[in-house]
């Protein structure tokens, strides 16, 4: 991983505590690795240990990488990492440690984890970990339960973009009404990272989807128009009534003067609009209703009374 700066400290058999900083290595974007030359006193002799402490560039989290060296009396032989190149370093000397890459470790919890209530479902929101482990992540899961009651296995979201900086899924399937507690947790090739603090959502009905394939055509009788469409999604509340609105060409639409929303009376998916003016071309758009609210406007269409 990046590292913003790493802090070499050597310890000799008599010190205590982290020992004697020596040399601070600055990193950044795309510096994954970094190397000590250390020369003993030539009276040094016994085990020193050296510690590397990592500051982490996302985050600046902190992790520490420990080597112990054991040194006679007459060595003076540098550490170095074995990346420097070859020559710079006597070869096969005892003082010689290789300064390695920590292993991989898990990932950590997906962040800034949320949720949304839906109809009969719940989105769940999520960011990628603050530290990937090392290690690419290779999947994300969650798990739910009625609130209080017990988990549900764990179930991958299935395929997604590592690109992307933030995520979404929908557990759906649930009953509106009834609370949900949530988590999450990523993972990658070591295993399975930290879960998520717990969530709870309670799914809900919402106001109904718009209605689609609105045509509107000339009645029978002058001044008025036959308007017909398709019910959608109810949102998981019955549709209560149906709305129309309308406007008539004036000079162009590019502001239409829309009439206030003028209610069917009605849950049927078709209307006859009276009191138009003959000859005039006229525009309509239909709503939906349900205990919740008012759906979003249908598409518009347009004919010409008779």
């Amino acid at each position: 991983e990046a590292y913003e700066k790493v802090l070499w400290y050597v310890k000799s058999p008599s010190e205590t505590g982290l020992g004697t900083l020596v040399e601070t290595d600055l990193g950044g974007s795309g510096v994954t690795s970094a190397a000590l030359s250390y020369t003993f006193a030539s009276d040094a002799s016994g085990d020193y240990d050296i510690t590397a402490y990592v500051h982490n560039h996302v985050d600046d989290s902190v992790y520490e990488v420990s080597y112990t060296v054991s040194v006679s009396s007459s060595s003076e032989d540098p550490v170095e990492d074995p990346g420097d190149t070859p020559g710079d370093n006597p070869s096969n000397n005892p003082g010689d440690t290789p300064i390695e890459d920590p292993p991989a470790s898990v990932p950590g919890a997906p962040a800034y984890f949320d949720t949304s209530t839906m109809n009969g479902a719940v989105e769940l929101l999520w960011d990628p970990p603050a530290s990937d482990g090392g290690s690419p992540i290779t999947d994300y899961a969650y798990r739910y339960r009625v609130s209080g009651g017990s988990w549900q296995s764990w179930a991958s979201v299935g395929s997604f973009d590592p690109d992307i900086q933030f995520y979404d899924f929908i557990v759906s399937g649930l009953t509106n009404g009834t609370a949900y507690d949530f988590q999450m947790r990523a993972a990658n090739a070591v295993g399975t990272g930290a879960r998520t603090s717990i969530l709870t959502e309670t799914p809900a009905a919402t106001v109904p989807v718009p209605p689609t394939g609105l045509s509107a055509t000339a009645g029978s009788a002058a001044g008025t128009m036959e308007l017909s469409w398709t019910a959608s999604d109810d949102g998981g509340s019955p549709i209560t009534d149906y709305a129309y609105k309308y406007a008539k060409y004036d000079n162009g639409w590019h502001r239409p003067n829309w009439s206030d929303l003028i209610s069917t009376g009605s849950t049927s998916t078709s209307y006859t609009v009276t009191g138009l003016e003959s000859g005039e071309l006229y525009r309509f758009r239909v709503v939906a209703f349900n205990s919740v609210g008012r759906s979003r406007d249908s598409k518009v269409a347009q004919a010409t009374a008779p």
